[in-house]
């Protein structure tokens, strides 16, 4: 394989070892679940035998693969309950690698609309995960010509305001819209620079006013890092307080000259209704809150609840639209700030 010799799988001693192994990291650390890495370079006897054994004897555990190409009949035909999805991420950085920013609302439409059962069935690392971050070498080209560091070195670093607004701007769009697992690589939720690799520091705690050590406060910490933790939070309370709509992301509003799309992901665990995510990738701006973005049908009114542009995470005040929004018509005006994922609450 690309990292090395393969195991001897047409040996069972070996095969016994590796089963062996996985069985011991599940039932003695009681772990959730498993990651198993390279599936496309293991025979799949081996990997449907190993997992039949895991499902077996531990039916609560959750067990996910990375295959290339992604598949899904494979990836159940061998007992896997999830993969990784690798094509989104190619994608955007391929789209901002080459100049062509107006190829991110067909991403985001093409995400709200991915294909599974269940949402559990995909792990999504929008902003890349340790494969993409990782380097032996720093931050040089790979052979596809991509670069390994983290997202926000790949669009301009984080002294670019741009930068540091587009990578809010993913990541609340991957934890609130797509139909995944949303994966957020170390280091990732602080805007930390650099690259990945075991002679490399870890998560940069040090920008966060985190001691790494003892989890102490050590002073404000920095603040863009600080407002992308806000972000974090607030972003992840909305998703624990809802449940992702089986069917997908039911979109509402396209608009391909402004680049925004919306779409109703979740529904709201209590007192009813949705949650209708908003992205704007693009330098459209509303101030006015004339804009007018298509509700589904039957709403009577919404209300924002999150703004990745709002000033506590890094944005500006005058970006939110504030109070309890009335439907006319079908839709709902808000401001549209640039570079923005909005969540309304919507009520039916």
């Amino acid at each position: 394989t690309p990292w090395g010799r393969r195991y001897a799988f047409g040996r069972e001693e070996v095969v016994v070892y590796l089963e062996e192994a996985a069985v011991r990291w599940v039932r003695d650390f009681r772990l959730d679940g498993l990651r198993f890495d390279s599936v496309h370079n293991q025979p799949d006897q081996f990997t449907h035998r190993v997992l039949s054994r895991l499902r077996h004897e531990f039916p609560d555990r959750w067990f996910s693969g990375e295959l290339v190409p992604e598949d899904l009949h494979r990836m159940r035909r061998l007992g896997l309950h999830s993969q990784w999805l690798h094509w989104p991420h190619f994608r955007l950085q391929d789209i901002h690698r080459f100049g062509k920013r107006g190829e991110i609302l067909g991403l985001f439409k093409d995400l709200l609309t991915v294909h599974c059962d269940a949402p559990s069935e995909f792990v999504n690392a929008l902003l890349g995960s340790h494969d993409q971050i990782g380097s032996r070498t720093g931050p040089h080209p790979d052979g596809e010509g991509r670069l390994h560091v983290r997202m926000v070195d790949r669009l301009g670093g984080r002294d670019h305001w741009h930068a540091r607004a587009q990578v809010r701007m993913y990541f609340a769009f991957n934890l609130l819209a797509t139909r995944a697992i949303p994966l957020t690589f170390m280091g990732d939720e602080l805007l930390q620079p650099g690259w990945w690799h075991i002679d490399q520091p870890g998560v940069r705690w040090d920008l966060a006013g985190v001691d790494g050590a003892d989890g102490g406060r050590r002073g404000g910490g920095d603040a863009a890092s600080c407002g992308m933790m806000a972000l974090s939070r607030a972003a992840h309370a909305l998703r624990r307080g809802s449940w992702p709509h089986r069917s997908g992301g039911r979109t509402t509003h396209v608009d391909e000259f402004n680049r925004v799309v919306a779409a109703e992901t979740r529904s709201m665990r209590e007192g009813g209704g949705a949650l209708l995510v908003v992205a704007h990738p693009g330098e459209y701006q509303n101030d006015e809150g004339s804009y007018g973005v298509r509700v589904g049908a039957g709403a009577k009114s919404a209300e924002m609840v999150l703004n990745s542009q709002a000033e506590e995470f890094g944005g500006w005040e005058a970006s939110w639209t504030r109070g309890v929004l009335e439907v006319r018509d079908g839709l709902v005006f808000v401001r549209i700030p640039k570079w923005s994922v909005l969540v309304l609450r919507v009520k039916f």
